[in-house]
């Protein structure tokens, strides 16, 4: 056959290189063995509502409500569970959903999913075309959904946090803090401000991976009174006295 030929340089490619790129549709799953052998959805990652875009990205999973609602369409829930890529089964195909969605970053992509979350799915042993509805999303980049899956986490425990502590009948700040950098400090005032004058606060510094802004943080969470002022029109509430630094 005139020799050996020479392999693709993947490396010189970008083209090629693509293809191996890993992308994510921002979610937990397990593969499905009996049945239908697709892949069912244990956690749909989503960030804190409170805030909207970071840097104009949307941190929300391409598959949620809060995304596929932009496009018309109705998102994914726990238990759903998606059987084709582009109509490649999840199942026969070797490397599974993760192998499918090589490369399809930023580009539309069709998934064929069974709504297991209406109930009237749970019992059925294979997927039939009647069950089956078709969705198209936009996966993300390897980078952009590890930082959701985190995202997902810090808010999921700041919730946990809370709904413990009300439990108990008091109330709690959380924040986690991932640096002690510019980063940190952003994640500091979305935290502290709105909650400062909670009973308690926990401030997680789990995985963080260092900085120097300690001392910064420690001076706002003294909450010390360096002086006060008095006005001239006496406040029945607290005699006229006003603290001279915020929050102390």
């Amino acid at each position: 056959y005139g020799g050996e030929y020479n392999l693709p340089r993947v490396s010189a490619s970008p083209s090629l290189k693509k293809l191996n790129d890993v992308a994510s549709l921002g979610i937990s799953g397990k593969s499905k063995s009996e049945g239908s052998g697709g892949y069912i959805i244990t956690d749909v990652h989503n960030r804190d509502p409170d805030f909207g875009l970071v840097h104009n990205v949307q941190l929300d999973s391409p598959v949620s409500h809060k995304t596929m609602r932009l496009s018309g369409q109705i998102g994914l829930e726990i238990g759903d569970e998606i059987i084709n890529v582009n109509g490649e089964h999840v199942g026969t195909t070797p490397g599974g959903l993760g192998y499918l969605l090589c490369g399809t970053a930023g580009q539309s992509v069709r998934l064929d999913v069974i709504r297991n979350s209406d109930k009237s799915n749970l019992n059925n042993s294979e997927a039939t075309k009647e069950q089956l509805s078709s969705i198209m999303v936009v996966p993300i980049s390897k980078s952009a959904a590890n930082n959701l899956r985190y995202s997902s986490w810090e808010y999921k425990t700041r919730v946990k946090a809370q709904t413990l502590a009300r439990k108990s009948n008091f109330t709690i700040g959380y924040i986690h803090l991932r640096d002690m950098e510019s980063g940190g400090m952003d994640a500091f005032a979305k935290g502290y401000y709105p909650d400062y004058n909670k009973d308690a606060m926990i401030v997680d510094v789990r995985h963080n991976v260092g900085g120097n802004i300690d001392s910064w943080l420690l001076n706002i969470l003294q909450k010390r009174s360096w002086l006060y002022f008095q006005d001239r029109a006496t406040n029945l509430t607290n005699g006229g006295v006003v603290w001279d630094e915020q929050f102390a």
